[in-house]
């Protein structure tokens, strides 16, 4: 079915909302609130990109609105997976094509051979921390698109469409709650986990889930009380304290803590306890003065840059690995001061506020980043970001195609990369070609050296979907 869209009156109905000031939770929150619905909405009407992006959206969640329960039940792992890159060609070592709807065998695109996904991947080596099946890696691409699809489907209802949008949504919601509690914790330190390889990998998980879960919430009928509890006890609040929530004062300061510290606090918007809010963002009783090395976003900005505002570890790539979803932690900051005032206060979570320190300190590292882009605020690739950037993010200029030493990236410069046998450079997740077939050290080589990208390149363009990255260049001091 496509989407039928509300009427102007059956909207403002349904999100009216009480006074900004005052000091209650008001749902949605997070990086979708009801100012960005409304935001969306009027861009759909005045913006042609907008409505085309829209269109996508609600043309890929027509088979999951089609699918019946009953199947959607029956393809959900019941276990634990592995890392999304296992599901390589075992005779050419390309990545095979992912079919979100096919859990038995995947055909791939280089070779045209078909493989029963039971067989061993050949992506890393027996005994290593990644190893296993070919399964394993089409599971870990099904969690993250299945969760993805959720945050579509509510998305959509949000913005209009029917309510089979939101009851389909609200089962991926029920599903992951009724699979989530069961399963055991696994890994220690960055390597936490329960459905995935690493607590990389539940993050984006969890953050598409979360995302879904507040805004669809609220709709009458979708939830009973006992769902609610579930889904905000059993999924939510169990997931984050057992993988994202156990940070000791003197953790590492990895490149993902931004992107893991962002969801934390999102839990908590969804449970309605601002202790997990102020955890991420290390206010009141988590502020710098009172736990000096507890690694709080309000950390973070304090000591995760260089003066002249370069990431602390001095690399490229590592440097736009946390600028992005740090600018996504600012905006989130900004977006909770606003729409819950007296909960969040923007002195103390708006980061965005020039008298911010917080706020120069992200302008140093946005300036850093742009020094060495191109004035379409683009970046050739280089070092070990080969495998991270898209062109279907980062459209880059032939010259700087051609000219880019980097051998990881040769299909760009053969010009031919819209070609499915040929890998993606950079997309993350179910959408990507394949990943690691050409990294110099194989698959088991380029582990952990592939992160989502930064904003779209179009994002700094006046008519342009709107980013954190710009919502911090143009406020910032």
């Amino acid at each position: 079915m496509m989407m039928k869209w509300m009427t102007p009156g059956m909207l403002l109905t349904m999100l009216a909302s009480p006074a900004l000031g005052a000091s209650t939770w008001v749902h949605p929150a997070g990086l979708i609130d009801r100012a960005t619905l409304a935001d969306v909405r009027h861009k759909r009407e005045t913006q042609p990109w907008a409505a085309d992006v829209l269109a996508s959206k609600d043309r890929a969640v027509q088979p999951w609105l089609e699918l019946s329960l009953v199947r959607l039940e029956a393809m959900m792992p019941t276990k634990r997976t592995r890392v999304y890159w296992l599901l390589q060609c075992p005779a050419c070592r390309q990545s095979l094509l992912f079919d979100a709807f096919n859990n038995r065998q995947a055909t791939c695109p280089h070779c045209e051979k078909s493989h029963n996904l039971k067989e061993i991947s050949t992506a890393a080596p027996p005994g290593a921390p990644y190893a296993g099946t070919l399964y394993d890696g089409w599971a870990c691409f099904y969690l993250q698109a299945c969760a993805r699809i959720a945050r579509d489907l509510a998305l959509l209802h949000a913005l209009g469409a029917e309510q089979a949008y939101a009851e389909r949504a609200a089962d991926i919601l029920k599903l992951f709650a009724q699979r989530t509690k069961g399963l055991p914790v696994a890994g220690s330190g960055s390597f936490r986990m329960i459905w995935t390889y690493a607590y990389e990998g539940d993050c984006h998980v969890l953050l598409s889930l979360v995302a879904a879960y507040e805004l669809v919430r609220e709709v009458e009928g979708l939830f009973s009380a006992e769902e609610h509890r579930a889904i905000q006890q059993d999924l939510l609040r169990h997931w984050v304290d057992s993988v994202f929530r156990t940070e000791t004062d003197q953790s590492q300061r990895h490149n993902n803590t931004y992107t893991n510290l962002t969801a934390v606090a999102l839990v908590g918007c969804a449970l309605e306890d601002a202790d997990y809010v102020d955890w991420a963002f290390g206010q009141r009783r988590y502020a710098m003065s009172v736990r000096p090395g507890h690694r709080s976003l309000a950390w973070l900005g304090a000591n995760n840059y260089r003066k002249d505002g370069a990431f602390w570890g001095l690399c490229t790539a590592y440097h736009l690995y946390a600028l992005g979803p740090h600018c996504r932690a600012m905006l989130l900051g900004t977006k909770l001061s606003r729409q819950m005032p007296g909960l969040f206060p923007p002195e103390l979570y708006d980061a965005m506020d020039p008298a911010n320190p917080r706020a120069r300190t992200a302008r140093r590292a946005i300036t850093w980043f742009t020094a060495l882009s191109l004035p379409d605020m683009t970046m050739a690739p280089f070092g070990d970001m080969g495998g991270r950037v898209s062109l279907a993010s980062y459209p880059l200029r032939n010259a700087w195609r051609r000219s880019t030493p980097n051998g990881q990236c040769r299909s760009w410069r053969d010009g031919n990369v819209a070609d499915p046998r040929r890998r993606s450079c950079g997309l993350r997740g179910p959408q990507a070609g394949s990943h690691f077939a050409s990294h110099p050290g194989g698959a088991a080589g380029a582990a952990g050296k592939y992160s989502r990208h930064l904003p779209r390149a179009e994002s700094v363009q006046s008519d342009g979907p709107p980013s954190g990255a710009e919502f911090a260049v143009r406020r910032g001091p």
